[in-house]
């Protein structure tokens, strides 16, 4: 639909939009880091890595409530969730992000500190190492039979 999204986007946008094609994985931070928000819906995401990126990147996220989705973005805290497959939902929720810098700003804050504090892979896997740990130490050792 490549084709068709860059017609809409001329007509209602023009001069406003730019198709970049693919972009090296290395060189995202540059495009995320560019921009003011980050819209993609994440129709049958189980996780949304590029949630999680565009956040650690300081973007508020907008996008559809699903299981998901809604594992890697706090609706309200670090990004705007909308309910079901309603296009007008959205729309109002990117043209009130689009429409207020100061609640961009806090979201957008409040996703870099969600990631640094919740998804950060290092901590993570201190926990577990540390639970682990725990649970040899607290374990009696079995007899031989």
């Amino acid at each position: 639909m490549e084709e068709q999204l860059k017609a809409l986007a001329t007509k209602l946008l023009p001069g406003q939009t730019l198709f970049t094609g693919r972009v090296a994985r290395k060189d995202m931070v540059q495009y995320y880091s560019a921009a003011d928000l980050f819209v993609f819906p994440g129709i049958g995401e189980s996780l949304g890595m590029v949630y999680l990126e565009a956040q650690a990147c300081g973007l508020p996220v907008v996008a559809l409530d699903s299981p998901g989705v809604s594992q890697v973005v706090v609706s309200g805290r670090t990004g705007l969730l909308v309910g079901g497959d309603d296009e007008q939902a959205m729309a109002g929720a990117i043209r009130e992000l689009l429409r207020s810098p100061e609640l961009r700003t806090k979201l957008g804050e409040e996703g870099v500190n969600y990631v640094r504090e919740h998804r950060n892979a290092q901590q993570n896997y201190q926990r577990l190492s540390d639970k682990l740990e725990e649970i040899v130490r607290n374990s009696s050792p079995r007899p031989h039979q």
